[in-house]
């Protein structure tokens, strides 16, 4: 049996021209061969990575910044909307509608703002989620290591709205601070005597976030 060596050949291709074999050890010009069919070198690949590297931290407290603006206004945003319902369900069911934290164990108002809220009919204005008394809507809105206070009159742990849409003489303000730990990214909402909320403008705001987070 004979065995017969064939020479593997290259081939390449320009333009307006049919495929050639391309021998690189006979081309004219053996570093244009080279650098064509090279990959990159260390070098390039460090200065690639550098490059990226000084883009990405430039971008990073931009993204950080929007992020934590973002949840900021979506945690005013669900605030207003918790309190709104609290209080135009005590209007249309003309009895006592609380808002507030519950203690799974003792069906009580909880201090605790930051687990999930509970708005309830109570049917006979004891501020505790009796046995058949209704869960009307619950709010789960504090996430990624933020903090919601509620700061009240007489420091109860509920807020409560009457038929009247007002809070039986309760007022107080309830406190959405930011893990940034940046004053700006903090939320503070006023609830007045008439029931009504609003947002606290920055210039106005007490601040407590700062000595909390």
């Amino acid at each position: 049996m004979r065995i017969i060596r064939t020479p593997i050949k290259l081939f390449y291709q320009t333009p307006n021209t049919k495929l050639e074999p391309l021998n690189p050890r006979k081309s004219k010009n053996k570093s244009q061969y080279l650098r064509r069919h090279a990959g990159f070198t260390l070098i390039e690949l460090m200065i690639t990575l550098s490059i990226i590297g000084i883009l990405f931290s430039a971008v990073l407290p931009s993204f950080r910044e929007l992020t934590h603006s973002s949840r900021a206004t979506l945690a005013s945003r669900d605030i207003m909307t918790t309190l709104n319902y609290a209080r135009g369900e005590a209007v249309a069911y003309q009895q006592d509608v609380v808002i507030c934290p519950i203690d799974p164990t003792k069906n009580k108002c909880i201090r605790d703002w930051t687990q999930v809220l509970s708005v309830f009919k109570d049917d006979n204005s004891n501020q505790v989620l009796d046995e058949g008394e209704k869960v009307l809507q619950q709010f789960d809105f504090i996430n990624n290591d933020a903090l919601l206070m509620w700061r009240s009159f007489g420091n109860k742990p509920y807020l409560r709205y009457a038929a009247d849409g007002t809070t039986v003489f309760q007022s107080g303000r309830l406190y959405y601070c930011s893990p940034s730990k940046i004053e700006r990214h903090n939320v503070e909402v006023i609830i007045y005597r008439t029931g009504r909320a609003r947002i606290v403008p920055s210039e106005f705001k007490k601040k407590k976030c700062i000595d909390t987070i």
